[in-house]
């Protein structure tokens, strides 16, 4: 059984710095962590898993009202003096599961929420059919076209639709592919699943095939999502000017790249950090 629980502050902080690059690495109790504004899309995602993580049972909404790492901690001795309560789903990187999302193949009950997204005035401007209206049976036909593989982000407790992770255009020769993602739910869980269930899904093309990098078309307005990452893992390799149309103005289409090594080693820490092995401390064997 995996507690995590661990009333020191020593190892709390380590844990906690270890699990978010944009914290400190000499954490302390006063290091304020409400201020948000230097951490990128990755990190506040990482911020959130590593509270799942850290403190389960904690109120989903407590990074709004806490300010500092200490009082982070302090629900920590407040767990650990209660024996703790259940964790989430343990991750699982073959069976693609992370701590929030699963990704999972597209199912028969899926087709209605995605055909509805791909029909709202809201959300169908930034799928590739670009505001226009398919029949639902053309939809349906056309909805694996072109598609080396493609998987539904799913909540990962609630198995509630969030979106979905493509990819197409597969080149084995030359050593690359294109990914598409997109949200299906705006009412939904938040753009941090989406986030992880992305990462998921780019650690899982580069351990299934031998792709040198992948491709991200990207519009000028979703430009922060992917570039957060940081530029050694994310790459603009070119951008084609006024390419798309969007809410009445022309947009720049940016060629993001995501490269095989950079990736997999950021990747490789990333679940080293998150997944119990056995005789670590803190868990039962």
């Amino acid at each position: 059984m995996v507690s995590g629980l661990e009333a020191d502050w020593g190892i709390f902080a380590a844990r906690l710095s270890g699990l978010v690059r944009a914290l400190p690495r000499d954490l302390q109790p006063t290091h304020r962590i409400a201020d948000l504004d230097g951490f990128g899309s990755f990190d506040r995602v990482a911020l959130q898993r590593a509270i799942e993580l850290l403190l389960p049972g904690a109120p989903s909404d407590l990074l709004a009202t806490i300010e500092t790492a200490g009082e982070l901690f302090d629900w920590h001795t407040k767990l650990v003096a209660n024996g703790g309560t259940p964790p989430g789903p343990i991750p699982d990187r073959q069976g693609l599961v992370s701590t929030q999302v699963r990704l999972r193949p597209v199912e028969q009950r899926d087709m209605e929420d995605l055909y509805r997204a791909a029909i709202d005035p809201k959300s169908s401007v930034r799928w590739r059919f670009r505001g226009t209206i398919p029949s639902p049976q053309a939809f349906r036909d056309s909805f694996h076209a072109g598609t080396l593989t493609q998987l539904a982000v799913t909540d990962s407790r609630s198995d509630q639709l969030v979106g979905l992770v493509s990819a197409y255009s597969a080149n084995h020769e030359a050593g690359y592919a294109y990914v598409a993602f997109y949200r299906a739910d705006f009412k939904g869980p938040g753009g941090g699943h989406m986030t992880e269930g992305l990462c998921l899904f780019v650690d899982h093309l580069f351990r299934s095939w031998p792709f040198r990098k992948l491709y991200f078309e990207v519009p000028e307005y979703n430009l922060g999502f992917l570039t957060d990452y940081g530029a050694e893992i994310a790459q603009e390799e070119g951008r084609m000017r006024g390419h798309a149309y969007f809410e009445g103005r022309y947009v720049d289409v940016a060629i993001i790249a995501a490269y095989r090594e950079p990736f997999m080693k950021l990747a490789d820490l990333w679940w080293h950090q998150i997944l119990p092995t056995p005789n670590d401390e803190g868990i039962d064997t």
